[in-house]
């Protein structure tokens, strides 16, 4: 059995001023995005570290050897610096190029991945009591980009205005032995009872229905 190696060297607080946003990161982030992630670090502080590659390999080339250089969390690195923040955690790993590249490209995508089970986090978002306006927001808006909406109000039929008839056929411009085509299907204004009307609709063939 082969065992997997431990990629990560150290995790430590660092002077943020120790570490660059890689200039490969192809990820963009909407100021919705910003203004969220801002919200969590603002109520819930670092829950999560900076993913940082050391760099020192021989196949890195100077300058960028030993140029310690964000993987992940370049949004949180971002903010920290708007933020005016002077110290960061970071996790520590010591990739080559190539392995950097792969961990750059492959890290969001494979999280995306994942599939919901929609019943388990909507009971999960339900049963958080938060009295945080900002976090309430969030999660608001994580719910709706799962799917998780609130369930729309039931749809009553409408009830037949006959009273209106007269009124309602001059406003739609309707007239008695009127048929529209509807892709395959044949709609008419007329007597479902008269055998020449369901005969019209039909086409001459049986199984129509008339209203």
């Amino acid at each position: 059995m082969t065992n997997w190696k431990n990629r990560i060297v150290r995790q430590e607080t660092v002077p943020i001023t120790d570490i660059v946003p890689n200039v490969k990161n192809w990820r963009k982030h909407p100021a919705k995005q910003q203004t969220h992630v801002k919200g969590s670090l603002d109520n819930l502080g670092w829950i999560r570290s900076v993913l940082v590659n050391l760099r020192t390999s021989d196949e890195w080339e100077i300058p960028h050897r030993n140029k310690k250089t964000v993987i992940d969390g370049h949004l949180r690195l971002d903010l920290a610096l708007k933020n005016g923040e002077g110290k960061i955690p970071v996790e520590y790993v010591d990739l080559s190029p190539d392995e950097e590249k792969i961990a750059l490209a492959s890290i969001d995508p494979l999280a995306m991945m994942a599939e919901t089970d929609e019943k388990m986090f909507e009971d999960l978002l339900s049963s958080i009591d938060c009295d945080m306006p900002e976090i309430n927001v969030m999660l608001d808006d994580i719910g709706e980009l799962c799917g998780l909406e609130d369930d729309p109000a039931p749809t009553q039929d409408t009830k037949p205005q006959i009273s209106r008839a007269e009124e309602l056929r001059k406003e739609w411009g309707t007239e008695l032995g009127q048929m529209w085509q509807c892709g395959e299907h044949r709609v008419v204004c007329g007597d479902c009872t008269d055998p020449a009307v369901v005969a019209r609709v039909g086409g001459g063939r049986s199984g129509y229905y008339g209203y």
